[in-house]
């Protein structure tokens, strides 16, 4: 049982796929094949006795069918559903194991813990032999995938830190400050401000567990002044990083407000396990997208897990989610001081995080939870021999069945990586193979449904039209309000010349993103061709007043033009110009001014747009004939 502990403490935050869509998925795999001889283990125990308070994890996920049988989003459970059998069933095995004790784990725990930091480390010495993993610029990520994981990572080691300095004796003192010192460091390279917070969260319960057993202040805050001395600092760290950014957190604010309207819809059952994602798109405060400078985003989860419970599965999963938490937490054990601190840790960076979604924390979150449960003088029920044979079949099938999911996941997701890679270099029809293949392992992946249809169409639209249409229909199916979908398909639609129905997938849209301009600018041409200008005025309006591009004003400029309005038109032209001095901007103001026979302005802008047109190396013919017109005109005048 020791070596596969350690196994799995040592395999899952080091594994990595860098072929796979989602590289760090790996870890997840691992961590279900490491459970199946985990369980291997504990099942030839002579004698098992199972803990009535760790048989309550199981509402979890008979909670779970139940919001999974009423959600519209059914699709997007699986992943979740097999995470969170793993964990119910490696949380009661070490909540009920006798093999390894908790001494045992915090030394396994620590060891696993040196390469991870040593990897860390290296990032920040030498980081372009790392390039591949530093995705995030200077920030580290280790083998976490994610900077805001590795921190999470780091800070979940600190309390075991300070116990097991405990036994050094005589070198105590340096084995605290150099390790304390190198991961505040690696913190801080992480850049994670809730990190921080969390690790001040997580000293001063590591303090208040260590008070429970001498009541004596003095005696504990001598004892424990590296843990004051770390609260202390990871406090000023954590202001001092929010004050110099406060765009992430006020992204996060934006979140839970809009988290806030989800959770209000379906309060009792959620909108479904694993759902956030596709059912939070229409909730998100015009603030977020905003705030983003892209539109093609997708936020996938709240950061704040008891928001996501809730969200996902409804104010009942939450009230089950902190019923489970009170039975882990209720009962201070000071021996048990460490895995206290690092379980509250690991949930107050998950306050404003996310990481307890994927593997490595997932794994530590049910290491630490079943340790703390173990060895509590409880009710027992002893494993009967009828229900041991039951076990012994059932759990490993679960396991195998989980873990054939996962594997075709991880392949679908590599086969979508490549796919992704040939259509960045317009390589369409092989991207088209890959990403079929990728659905042939993953009917589900919205991603590769979603690039799919996109290759499908930028490969020849005037052929592939139709089948992109239905791809996208596909998208729409598993995920309604996917990233740009509507957009999207109303492109298709306009080229298929159905119109109408690309107006209603534009305002579909807009629905979801106000600001999209591409959208704006496609439905008033749309209008401007059917010679609807008030409508066609209206969209590129709205474009306009939330851009800072030449185009939109030229455009405007055109539409009010046609509806003789010439000053407001005037306007809007010479705010094009003042954007981009382009030629064509100059050309259409000159030929405003022209038709007001204003010619002194009109052969103003229009040499100005001779002057760019010429130094282009070209003679545009139309700029050329109203110079002529314009001589012309003066000539009679004359």
């Amino acid at each position: 049982m020791r070596s596969i502990i350690f196994f799995m403490l040592i395999a899952v935050p080091l594994s990595i796929w860098t072929q796979s869509y989602n590289f760090i998925y790996i870890k997840e795999i691992i961590l279900s094949v490491s459970l199946m001889f985990i369980f291997i283990s504990f099942i030839s125990t002579k004698k098992i006795s199972i803990s009535k308070q760790s048989l309550f994890a199981f509402l979890i996920p008979l909670w779970l069918i139940v919001s999974f049988s009423l959600s519209k989003y059914q699709s997007s459970a699986l992943s979740v559903a097999s995470m969170v059998l793993i964990l119910v069933l490696l949380f009661v095995i070490l909540a009920n194991q006798v093999a390894v004790n908790k001494d045992i784990i915090r030394v396994l725990f620590l060891l696993s813990g040196i390469p991870v930091v040593l990897i860390g480390l290296g990032q920040v010495l030498f980081p372009a032999v790392f390039t591949e993993l530093l995705a995030f610029n200077l920030r580290i990520p280790a083998t976490l995938g994610n900077p805001n994981f590795f921190a999470a990572y780091i800070i979940v080691f600190v309390p075991f830190v300070l116990t097991q300095a405990e036994k050094l004796k005589q070198f105590k003192l340096f084995f605290t400050v150099a390790l304390l010192a190198l991961a505040i460091f690696l913190l801080y390279k992480t850049g994670s401000k809730g990190a921080f917070a969390a690790l001040a969260v997580e000293m001063l319960i590591y303090f208040i567990v260590s008070f429970s057993k001498n009541k004596d202040l003095k005696v504990q805050i001598k004892k424990n002044m590296a843990a004051v001395l770390i609260a202390v600092i990871a406090i000023g760290l954590a202001v001092i990083m929010l004050i110099h950014n406060t765009d992430s957190m006020k992204f996060r604010i934006n979140v839970w407000t809009g988290t806030a309207k989800l959770i209000a819809l379906n309060p009792i059952f959620g909108s479904g396990p694993g759902s956030f994602s596709v059912a939070f798109p229409v909730f998100r405060p015009v603030e977020i997208i905003k705030q983003s400078y892209k539109h093609s985003y997708e936020v996938s989860y709240p950061e704040n897990i008891l928001l996501q419970t809730a969200a996902e599965y409804g104010l009942v999963g939450l009230a089950i989610l902190l019923f489970i938490l009170w039975i882990i937490l209720k009962k201070i054990e000071p021996e048990k001081g460490d895995y206290y601190a690092a379980f509250c840790g690991l949930i107050a960076v998950n306050l404003t995080g996310v990481d307890i979604n994927y593997g490595t924390s997932a794994m530590l979150a049910a290491v630490f939870a079943g340790t703390l449960l173990n060895g509590r003088k409880v009710a027992f029920v002893s494993l009967a021999n009828s229900w041991r044979k039951i076990v012994i079949v059932l759990v490993p099938i679960i396991i195998v069945i989980v873990m054939t999911y996962q594997f075709a996941i991880h392949i679908s997701d590599i086969y979508l990586k490549r796919a992704i890679s040939l259509s960045e270099t317009k390589q369409w029809q092989a991207a088209i193979d890959d990403y079929s293949q990728a659905l042939l392992y993953n009917k589900n992946n919205v991603p590769a449904n979603y690039f799919l249809a996109s290759a499908y169409y930028d490969f020849n639209p005037e052929l592939n039209g139709l089948i992109a249409l239905k791809t996208f229909e596909a998208v729409e199916k598993l995920a309604p309000n996917y990233v740009l979908l509507h957009y999207k398909k109303g492109v298709v639609l306009k080229a298929l010349g159905r119109q109408d129905e690309a107006v209603a997938e534009y305002n579909k849209m807009l629905l979801v993103d106000p600001y999209l301009t591409p959208a704006l600018m496609d439905l008033s041409y749309i209008y401007y061709i059917k010679g609807d200008l008030d409508l066609a005025e209206k969209y590129m309006k709205r474009a306009s007043d939330n851009s800072n591009n030449a185009a939109l004003f030229n455009n405007l400029g055109n539409i009010y033009f046609m509806q003789k309005r010439v000053p407001e038109a005037i306007i809007a032209y010479k705010k094009s110009i003042e954007i981009n001095p382009d030629k064509d901007y100059y050309y259409n103001l000159g030929c405003v001014y022209f038709t007001l026979h204003d010619i002194v302005n009109a052969k103003f802008y229009m040499f100005k747009a001779a002057e760019i047109d010429s130094k282009n190396g070209s003679k545009e013919l139309k700029i050329q004939n109203m110079l002529k017109q314009i001589r012309q005109y003066e000539r009679r005048q004359k």
